[in-house]
């Protein structure tokens, strides 16, 4: 009876008192707190088992409630919060943890707090100093607060994500100058949240480690140069990183399955399959190659965000302690499974990584520095591992042999124009594989290296009307040039009019590495159906043309320009910006599909997948995508030095790539496939020596030089020879096409001949191929100049 009385009348007296304002709120929570700390008799009570929690988040709610009132000034709550320094009072009670648990729930408050209230906190004294002690107090391995303290700190790291300069309030310095010493002697910075993020990194808890080390990112990303000189030269962050990568490197197997190597997860914040699917456990091989190449992705990530003088100081410590340790002596090593292990796992590197400066790091690594032209004969001085690597592309092991070349073809995708200057361009800088090496003549140059006052002219009078286009006196091949402005307004049927236009070409990119269409081989039509030589006004050819362009690709009608008919043609070509004289590209593009004989030719039923068009619209995807890689590179075309009288070398690497594709015939079906992707790969590079060396037929080369198209007609000379001496060659090499795309039924080994076979039917797709690229580079010429 006098308890319900009690009752109501406690109750009218909550509704006719005044409420409480958020201020006297907050104020009364954290009495509540004190109170509860000072009346409390039992030290060992945890701190769950009191109302501290509820009191802490409760000021927590206050806070972010009066922040979002008060956009600009202080509020009352925290203003009452540094005036009577409430977190110098709480970091004391967390790290001693009293009562227990305490410092759990001091990190929970820190951590909602900075991520709660918008009110630039930090600067002031009251808050950075507690935040300063309490960073001390974290980092502690096996502690039972790793999860708050790492969410502690990933809070921090947020704040100094937007907004950079706060990182200077928590850079302390240790050590002193002393008088009449110079700036040298100047003291040192400390960096307390980078070393417990780093303890935190060693964590057994996978979440916390992954945590820790994304806070790291954020931490080495800042643009503050004191604090990337804190962790660069003040802190171990480097050299753990590296210590890392060659200990998990170290612990990779020597045999490996190279199926599982090509399929290993690499992407780092993924979290293993083993830990998250434990009834799915991973093999301990394949759990040491994750490992070692997540890593090896963090390191990308880290070198691609990172500030440049971190950058410097990580990559200077990969070359020394992984690649120069770790990774060389076993490249060198004299047994050929280290030498084959070694190989697949850097091809599987160069995959992973993409950060400009760690790319150029392994180019120089495995290629050396040098671009001046080699000599041949001339003894290995300068870059042992060069050499080395160039000798295992044609080993006497065919396994080092094909993992080698595939190294080579990740080299060549590596996006930094080094690669293709050390390998190739360093001896074609002067032409000297020309006849007459002069940049008068050079059909495919760069817009911005050309004179803007040379000029094509229509030939007049042309019987056919061809035009012929010059530079000086001197014919020109497949030469780009725009005529859209010069052509407004001209009558074509008047073929007096010259056509004057400056000369432009577009701006070649890059290409990834490419399939090699062992699945999608197609031979070249046999006499009866359609023409096995290629047409620009092939009505084929300009529907796929135009299927692969859609709205982009300009409009071009040439179904009704025959041979004679050349007006129409030049009409639309000039209008377009395309080559000048169509002739040149086709006869480029027929020279590689006439090399191998017709009557040698496959003959046999084809499908819309086995087409001359198929390679083509691949060359059009990997020929746009190598030359947005290569956009903005220094191409540098000029020759500062006079063309040199000796004969031309082609260099280590072309030698050996060319002395293997003359062996074509005498080689396995798999080292051809790797090979030609190889070469594949090396004519995409958009530069106009490469262009030309590689993929122009009708170049007069020097003497003793040789060029991708000479060096493929030696490999028919000798196959014609062979022929004469092989009965029922052409149903065998039909059944060999049959049985390697998998609709025959024959036992291709038990075939006398069979490695001639394969070599002819990698020799025929190779040539259709290398012709697709040829015009696949003019095509995309015409669609960015259009």
């Amino acid at each position: 009876m006098f308890g319900r009385l009690a009752s109501i009348v406690h109750q009218a007296a909550e509704v006719l008192a005044p409420s409480m304002s958020s201020r006297d709120e907050f104020i009364q929570s954290w009495k509540a707190i004190t109170t509860q700390l000072i009346e409390s008799k039992d030290d060992r009570q945890p701190v769950q088992a009191t109302k501290i929690p509820k009191q802490l988040e409760k000021m927590l709610v206050l806070l972010s409630k009066e922040d979002k009132q008060y956009e600009e000034n202080t509020g009352p709550c925290l203003e009452y919060l540094l005036q009577h320094k409430i977190l110098d009072t709480l970091h004391t009670l967390g790290r001693g943890d009293t009562p227990p648990g305490m410092k759990q729930q001091v990190l929970i408050f820190f951590s909602n707090m900075l991520d709660s209230v918008r009110h630039p906190l930090l600067p002031q004294v009251h808050v950075h100093k507690p935040v300063q002690r309490l960073i001390k107090c974290c980092g502690n391995t096996a502690s039972p607060t790793e999860s708050e303290e790492v969410d502690f700190l990933l809070a921090l790291c947020r704040k100094f994500r937007k907004d950079p300069h706060l990182v200077t309030f928590f850079l302390e310095t240790y050590g002193t100058v002393s008088p009449g010493l110079d700036q040298a002697s100047k003291p040192s910075l400390k960096f307390d949240l980078l070393s417990a993020l780093l303890q935190l990194s060693k964590s057994a808890d996978y979440s916390v480690a992954l945590k820790a080390y994304e806070g790291l990112i954020v931490c080495t990303s800042l643009p503050q140069e004191s604090a990337a000189v804190a962790i660069a030269t003040n802190s171990t962050y480097c050299q753990q990183v590296v210590r890392r990568l060659a200990d998990r490197y170290k612990d990779l197997p020597i045999s490996l399955d190279c199926i599982e190597l090509c399929t290993v997860t690499a992407r780092w914040g993924l979290n293993d399959s083993a830990q998250q699917n434990p009834k799915q456990p991973v093999a301990a091989d394949m759990a040491k190659l994750r490992l070692f190449f997540t890593w090896l992705d963090y390191i990308d990530k880290v070198v691609t965000t990172a500030h440049p003088i971190i950058i410097e100081k990580l990559v200077k410590g990969i070359s020394d302690m992984f690649l120069s340790r770790c990774l060389l002596p076993l490249l060198l090593h004299p047994r050929e499974d280290y030498k084959l292990a070694s190989t697949n796992y850097l091809t599987r590197m160069l995959q992973v990584v993409s950060a400009p400066a760690l790319v150029r790091e392994f180019a120089v690594f495995l290629l050396g520095t040098d671009t001046t032209p080699e000599e041949r004969n001339a003894p290995v001085v300068n870059h042992k591992l060069r050499h080395a690597l160039i000798q295992h592309c044609d080993h006497v092991s065919e396994q080092l042999s094909m993992s080698t070349l595939c190294l080579f073809v990740s080299i060549l995708a590596l996006p930094t124009e080094h690669v293709i200057e050390n390998l190739v361009l360093r001896n074609l800088q002067n032409r000297c594989y020309h006849s007459s090496p002069s940049h008068s003549d050079l059909a495919y140059l760069p817009r911005d290296k050309l004179l803007t006052d040379y000029a094509i002219r229509a030939e007049p009078g042309a019987s056919n009307g061809m035009c012929n286009g010059s530079i000086g006196d001197e014919k020109q091949t497949g030469l780009l040039v725009d005529l859209s402005e010069a052509t407004d307004g001209i009558n074509f049927s008047q073929t007096s009019s010259p056509l004057v236009s400056p000369i432009t070409t577009p701006s070649w990119l890059s290409s990834p590495l490419r399939s090699h269409p062992s699945s999608t081989m197609s031979p070249i039509q046999s006499p009866g159906t359609e023409s096995r030589r290629w047409s620009l006004s092939s009505t084929s050819v300009q529907q796929h043309l135009q299927r692969s362009f859609n709205a982009t690709w300009p409009s071009l009608d040439l179904s009704s320009a025959g041979i004679g008919s050349r007006d129409s043609m030049l009409r639309e070509l000039a209008c377009m910006r395309i080559v000048c004289n169509p002739d040149s590209l086709e006869t480029t593009v027929n020279g590689f599909l006439d090399i191998i004989p017709s009557d040698l030719h496959i003959r046999g039923a084809e499908t819309a997948s086995t087409r001359y068009e198929a390679y083509l619209h691949d060359a059009l995807v990997q020929v746009d995508q190598c030359n947005k890689r290569c956009s903005g590179w220094p191409w540098d075309i000029s020759s500062e030095t006079e063309a040199s009288q000796s004969s031309f070398y082609e260099g280590a690497f072309l030698d050996i790539i060319f002395n293997m594709l003359l062996r074509m015939l005498d080689q396995p079906y798999s080292m051809n496939l790797q090979l030609t992707a190889l070469l594949s790969q090396l004519v995409m590079f958009p530069h106009p020596f490469v262009h030309e060396y590689f993929l122009d037929a009708s170049i007069p080369l020097a003497p003793g030089a040789r060029s991708l198209y000479s060096v493929l007609v030696k490999v028919r000379d000798d196959l014609v020879v062979r022929v004469q001496r092989m009965p029922h060659f052409a149903s065998s090499l039909m059944e060999a096409r049959r049985r390697l795309t998998g609709q025959g039924t024959a036992d291709l080994i038990s075939m006398p001949n069979n490695t001639v076979f394969e070599g002819v039917v990698v020799l025929e797709e190779f040539c259709k191929e290398i012709s697709a690229i040829t015009f696949a580079k003019s095509t995309i010429a015409l669609q960015d100049s259009s």
